[in-house]
């Protein structure tokens, strides 16, 4: 089987996985009373780790289930046929990328980039190197491990506003049925003391550009076959060059065959991400050398998690672990909560009189209550959000 076929097939079985909003539902109801965000790139890590080495197509374990199926595959070994890499990313990027390649100094429009320099400029810049240098050189930074991987996807996608603008995010508290971009335009507005009225308005106009671009999709994670850039330059270092003749004279097989990294049934070992730096190859990677998966973001799987444990419309919860930190106000309808997560949420985002209609079958309930929070979270681009 050719690696395109190899390629697509695995990218099947994941998005059909991450595609099934009652396995993503289960997955969250699944992990009981510990739920966090760390917590969650432990188990969709576990998630992704075991679709993409066994390819099956059944959706319908529970998390334990799945977990003794990675464990079983751990011991029988992996069907994973080559060494594989990833990148996650920001879904705002993936038009970019998927027309001009991956790499660190890919152009964003320039109504997202002078609107991020406005924000860089008044409230604050990542202190990591950022991309390129004077001489923009070409550069991205992938990984093996898949729970580092979901941290970035869930988390920190792109880094140069989570980690600048945004830093120190985690104080704001998130509000259950927030759109995305609503919650970071409240993070932004709460930096905001100590300045101008003009200097307001500019930073929140900037805010507003940048919150629709960044917080209205799903973020993406690139599976690249280690065929397509075995020959790319490379290096651990985070402190990346900023010329060409810096640039490292080993390529990715090298480094890859010196750390010994292979697929360990299911399991990686060898290069992987950490906080200070991580595997860097100095190339851009072309459309024509990998595919991508779009994955659920950890601000959407706190209200998940939320609203299963009680979690009414507008209360306020901790945007570490969901916990609820403020009933909201508006007291929430006095109607009767069933069980079924489903149902809750359909309590939670509709009112009584405007119940919905209890002849549909489960299954079309199901649907349309994840529907009706999907819309709320993501508002006019609800359904890209899921792609």
């Amino acid at each position: 089987m050719s690696v395109e076929k190899q390629m697509k097939k695995k990218v099947r079985a994941l998005q059909k996985v991450f595609n099934d909003d009652d396995f993503i539902l289960r997955a969250v109801q699944g992990m009981g009373g510990i739920g966090s965000k760390v917590d969650f790139r432990y188990v969709f890590g576990n998630i992704f780790s075991y679709y993409f080495a066994s390819e099956d197509l059944n959706h319908y374990y529970t998390i334990d289930e799945m977990n003794e199926k990675l464990w079983a595959l751990q011991e029988k070994g992996s069907c994973v046929d080559q060494r594989y890499y990833f990148q996650a990313y920001n879904g705002c990027c993936e038009e970019t990328y998927r027309k001009n390649g991956i790499d660190d100094v890919s152009d964003l429009s320039s109504e997202i980039k002078d609107a991020m320099e406005i924000l860089e400029s008044e409230l604050g810049k990542t202190t990591q190197t950022t991309a390129g240098g004077e001489e923009k050189i070409r550069r991205s930074y992938i990984t093996t491990d898949f729970e580092m991987l979901m941290r970035y996807a869930f988390d920190y996608s792109p880094e140069r506003l989570w980690y600048g603008p945004l830093k120190d995010s985690e104080k704001t508290s998130i509000r259950v049925g927030e759109s995305k971009s609503d919650y970071m335009m409240r993070v932004i507005e709460g930096k905001l003391e100590g300045k101008t009225e003009e200097e307001k308005d500019r930073i929140r106009g900037a805010g507003r550009i940048i919150a629709d671009a960044y917080g209205t999709k799903r973020p993406r994670i690139a599976i690249i076959p280690e065929s397509e850039i075995k020959d790319f330059k490379a290096d651990f270092d985070s402190d990346t060059p900023n010329s060409e003749k810096e640039k490292p004279k080993i390529t990715l097989y090298e480094i890859a065959e010196e750390e010994n990294y292979g697929w360990t049934s299911g399991f990686q070992s060898g290069p992987n991400f950490s906080f200070e730096g991580g595997v860097v190859v100095y190339d851009k990677i072309t459309p024509d050398k990998f595919v991508t998966v779009s994955v659920p973001d950890s601000y959407e799987l706190l209200q998940m998690y939320a609203v299963q444990r009680g979690a009414n419309f507008g209360d306020m919860i901790n945007p570490v672990n969901g916990r609820i930190i403020e009933r909201s106000k508006e007291q929430a309808l006095d109607v009767q909560k069933p069980q079924n997560i489903f149902s809750k949420f359909v309590s939670r985002f509709k009112p009584a009189k405007k119940q919905i209609d209890m002849e549909l079958s489960g299954e079309a309930q199901m649907q349309k209550h994840y529907e009706d929070m999907r819309k709320s979270l993501f508002g006019w681009n609800w359904r890209n959000a899921s792609l």
